[in-house]
């Protein structure tokens, strides 16, 4: 459409003017005017007196006019032409004002959908779900037992300590003989990914074993020797619902005094973010 035609008064007049045009060119095809006549009028003297032709056209003019006031028929039709017209306005701007409608509605139902997300979002974020790992325990027998069959693992309990649903996407683990203070650097994990994602609600929990085993006789082995603890040490990969993964490290010494395995103060290992 026309720049000029976004304007409503030039609108006005245009549908006006087309509404005289299609009126005019209507009367004229229905009713017709001569072209050419002349008309005479006889004067009392018996001479002739002929009008002009503006004259002619304009008495033609009122003769035609008079002709078709007097028609019935004529007002019927432009009654009916005039109500076709109106309702032709009036269904294109019932249908510009749907379509509108329609577009706003849209609009709005994709900013509600939006305003719907983003508080969505900004809930789980402030809601976040958060594991931590406890309970380690030998799995197949203590490193003090007489009844040892096979290597010697170690189990531990994740729990879903936050508000909203973990998805847990991967394991890693090793267990580690330290002879010195401090953890090496570089560890290579025994991986476990898991698929599907394990999903853990709000307050439960999930159990796993290390890939990693030893035998008891290293154990008592290594057990003499100065300054020796046994370490696993692992990580876990989770996400909340809006997909941010996280992730989780942990690092437990095994205290042969105590008989518990106790955090180590490494935040290469011990961290949660």
């Amino acid at each position: 459409m026309l720049s000029w035609l976004k304007n409503r008064q030039i609108r006005l007049v245009a549908i006006f003017a087309l509404f005289v045009y299609v009126v005019g060119f209507w009367v004229w095809r229905s009713y017709g005017f001569p072209i050419g006549y002349q008309t005479c009028q006889q004067a009392a003297d018996g001479h002739a007196n002929y009008d002009s032709s503006a004259q002619n056209i304009y008495l033609i003019f009122l003769r035609k006019v008079g002709e078709i006031a007097s028609d019935a028929s004529f007002w019927n039709a432009l009654i009916t032409l005039f109500a076709v017209v109106v309702t032709a306005i009036a269904t294109i701007y019932i249908a510009r004002f749907t379509r509108v409608l329609a577009d706003v509605t849209g609009t709005q139902a994709k900013l509600t959908r939006q305003s719907i997300d983003l508080a969505r979002d900004e809930f789980i974020s402030s809601h976040r779900p958060r594991i931590i790992v406890r309970a380690l325990d030998f799995v197949g027998g203590t490193p003090e037992s007489d009844e040892v069959e096979g290597p010697i693992r170690i189990g531990f309990h994740y729990v879903n300590a936050g508000d909203s649903l973990a998805k847990v996407k991967q394991v890693g683990t090793k267990l580690v003989h330290l002879l010195k203070p401090t953890m090496p650097t570089g560890i290579d994990f025994d991986v476990q990914k898991v698929d599907p994602p394990l999903e853990i609600k709000s307050g439960r929990h999930a159990f796993r074993i290390t890939v990693d085993a030893f035998d008891q006789e290293k154990f008592i082995f290594n057990s003499a020797a100065d300054n020796y603890s046994l370490v696993c040490v692992g990580y876990i990969v989770y996400s909340d619902e809006n997909g941010t993964d996280r992730q989780v490290g942990f690092c437990r010494r095994f205290d042969g005094q105590s008989h518990r395995w106790l955090p180590m103060d490494d935040p290469e290992y011990e961290y949660s973010y």
